[in-house]
């Protein structure tokens, strides 16, 4: 996940006791940060996975504020950031588009290389697991996915590499 902001927010990182205060609804503008738009938190429905590793990670048990607008996917998380000066959310960096800012944690940059080596808070593992050996349409999708296309593909979506 990566914390995307309205392009003209005036941060560029953030601790995560800030973000967290931001996701509680203690900060309300931008004023400690330079700015002077209210803080508009943008957060995802309950049962999104995004949600569940969002709380988790920055929230530690602590509840997103109601006053939080929740939207029902990553895209529309991003585009409502993106069109909407003030706002603040979090979406997976495949969704993500130069139309936000992105957002540091703790001065650590999201990016498949600190992500993969455990630098950036936000990032998770991807694991397939099967039962056995394989087969059929699944073992061509992990064929594919261990492809050069298929790990090009992933480079190009900045999700990182498999192999």
């Amino acid at each position: 996940l990566v914390i995307v902001a309205h392009p003209d927010t005036p941060i560029n990182n953030l601790t995560l006791m800030q973000l967290r205060d931001i996701f509680q609804g203690r900060t309300f503008d931008w004023t400690p940060f330079g700015g002077t738009a209210e803080v508009i938190p943008i957060s995802r429905e309950a049962n999104s996975v995004d949600r569940q590793l969002f709380e988790e990670r920055v929230m530690n048990g602590r509840a997103v504020t109601q006053n939080a607008l929740l939207k029902s996917s990553a895209h529309d998380v991003v585009s409502y950031v993106a069109a909407t000066p003030g706002a603040i959310g979090y979406a997976p960096i495949s969704q993500v588009g130069a139309n936000v800012k992105v957002i540091s944690l703790e001065g650590v940059t999201p990016s498949p290389i600190t992500a993969a080596n455990g630098q950036y808070v936000l990032s998770s593992p991807l694991y397939l697991i099967a039962r056995g050996e394989p087969q059929g349409d699944l073992r061509e999708f992990v064929g594919w996915l261990l492809s050069d296309e298929g790990q090009r593909l992933l480079t190009e979506y900045g999700l990182g590499r498999v192999r």
